[in-house]
């Protein structure tokens, strides 16, 4: 591929009136960061985060047989090394805490790919809006602490240390960097594992007027050197039993998790169905700030001239753009998260789009690009203006308020034993011990009954639903706490009320203010609430 030279029109000081642009711009832009920081602080503990945090709190070699986590480790790995560096029991609250950081470390990213690729302080007030005020962002997509956010920020310098590479003739700094930033990406999402075929393939190609074994020593040896160590935490886990490995990160979601939603009714499954799956994503792609976006890049497009031109680094970003989209149809059953895959690409696209663009075309462009900044803002301000309330108030922050419920639960509970519940978080965060086939939340139990009787070899602890009663009398349950999910609650309660457990009035959660989220403590027989 033929590198078509770039032409970036811009004076190396900018004049006055440019640096007030851009002052303005870094301002506006630290306010609405603000605003999405508190709103992460401040949004509903979601179920998804029983499964991730947990998996931090309970990060060991044998966590994937031992508790049935299902996901790569990179991520439950950094919440179990902040964790224990801190000492704390504050899980969902250091959880939260990393999610605001990795909002801070995607808004630099995006700063940086606006001013370094696109070359344009308008450009970079799109990237950031688009970024900041995505709805399908300020969701549980990018509000809660999972495996949704963290990647975009590490795969946004990945690009940008990718993009630099290439401009710069290979240095073998930014080439390991980019490797190592897009493999540690991969391995806190598995989908995002569509970068690397691209990426090894630009490794080879670009730029092409170096000879072959240049790009090899600047660019692919030190690229795969990165990966290698990004990916060490899932190459680990599976040199110990790959069979298991792909049991648990792979079978256990193509046949156990839709075994369970094949039960549920209609009007609750998400989409399995193709027809169901478009419609989730042109709502993600085609909404919001995605759509304004995808407009502003199509009248880059036609002014940059992009079809008359080759662009190695362009061809590369298409091809991972392309091959998100595509892939996020993959999981079934499908949730408006697995879509967000290409918006980082997206963004990408644009940036390196923009920068094809001359200096007068850049300034023509200038007026659109500051309308569509605007208008994607004003969008998102009514939906975070409302968290910044809570926000300045430390105890209104989910992570506080979940702790400060758990302790409230470990005062009332008395007696040894674990405590049997779908929401481990208000157990561990009070000090106390959860059964491991509930360890992560109601997410393994619920599916333990469709796993393939060849395969419940690689659970240590394989019991199904209507096994959990035996469970629970041969080591008793210090107390049964109910009200995270709907479709484990009954059981548990039956069990606690047929076998004299005494109910416990809890007051409303303020982690949580959905219509499950009302709860209830059965203290074991014999025991009395403090």
């Amino acid at each position: 591929m033929q590198d078509a030279p770039i032409i970036v029109a811009e004076s190396p000081r900018p004049s006055v009136s440019e640096q007030r642009v851009r002052f303005i711009t870094v301002m506006i832009a630290c306010g609405a960061l603000l605003l999405v920081i508190a709103r992460v602080l401040t949004f509903p503990l979601k179920r998804d985060e029983q499964f991730y945090i947990m998996g931090g709190v309970l990060f060991s070699p044998g966590m994937y047989e031992n508790f049935g986590f299902s996901h790569l480790p990179n991520l439950p790995l950094l919440f179990s090394i902040v964790f224990d560096a801190l000492g704390t029991t504050h899980y969902v609250l250091v959880a939260r805490l990393i999610i605001a950081v990795g909002w801070i470390a995607a808004t630099l990213a995006a700063w940086r790919i606006g001013r370094d690729i696109a070359g344009s302080t308008s450009a970079a007030a799109i990237i950031m809006a688009a970024l900041l005020f995505n709805p399908v962002f300020l969701d549980q997509t990018g509000m809660a602490a999972t495996n949704n956010f963290l990647p975009v920020p590490l795969i946004l310098w990945g690009l940008w240390a990718f993009v630099r590479l290439v401009d710069e003739g290979g240095q073998p700094k930014l080439a390991f960097l980019t490797g190592l930033l897009l493999a540690t990406a991969a391995g806190m999402k598995a989908n995002y594992a569509v970068v690397i075929a691209p990426m090894g393939a630009a490794a080879l190609l670009m730029p092409a007027q170096l000879p072959w074994r240049q790009r090899l020593v600047r660019f692919a040896l030190p690229m795969a050197v990165g990966a290698i160590i990004g990916l060490l935490p899932t190459l680990y886990f599976l040199a110990q039993d790959p069979a298991s490995f792909f049991v648990h990160t792979v079978s256990f979601h193509r046949g156990p998790q839709l075994g369970f939603w094949s039960q549920i009714s209609r009007e609750a499954v998400p989409a399995i169905t193709p027809r169901a799956k478009f419609i989730v994503a042109s709502g993600v792609w085609l909404g919001g700030a995605s759509l304004v976006l995808i407009a502003v890049l199509i009248y880059s497009a036609v002014q940059a001239r992009l079809l008359r031109s080759r662009d190695g680094i362009l061809a590369t970003l298409l091809a991972m753009l392309f091959l998100a989209a595509a892939i996020s149809f993959v999981p079934t059953p499908a949730f408006s998260q697995y879509y967000t895959l290409p918006i980082p690409f997206l963004l990408m696209v644009f940036a390196v789009t923009v920068r094809r663009m001359s200096a007068a075309e850049r300034a023509l462009a200038a007026p659109v690009f500051w309308s569509a900044a605007g208008a994607i803002t004003l969008a998102g301000i009514p939906v975070t203006l409302p968290s910044l309330l809570d926000g300045v108030r430390p105890q209104r922050w989910t992570g506080i308020a979940v702790h400060r419920e758990a302790e409230k639960i470990a005062a009332l509970v008395q007696g040894p034993g674990p405590i049997a519940t779908a929401g481990p978080l208000h157990v561990a965060e009070g000090g106390g011990s959860v059964y491991p086939q509930l360890a992560l939340g109601p997410f393994v139990l619920r599916a333990m009954e469709f796993v393939p009787a060849n395969e419940r070899a690689y659970f240590r602890h394989p019991e199904s639903r209507a096994a959990m009663d035996e469970v629970f009398r041969q080591a008793r349950p210090a107390a049964v706490l109910t009200g995270f999910d709907a479709t484990l609650d009954p059981g548990l309660a039956a069990f606690a009320i047929k076998t004299g457990y005494r109910a416990v009035a809890l007051p409303p959660r303020r982690s949580g203010r959905e219509d499950r989220d009302g709860s209830v403590l059965y203290v074991r027989p014999g025991g009395a609430a403090r």
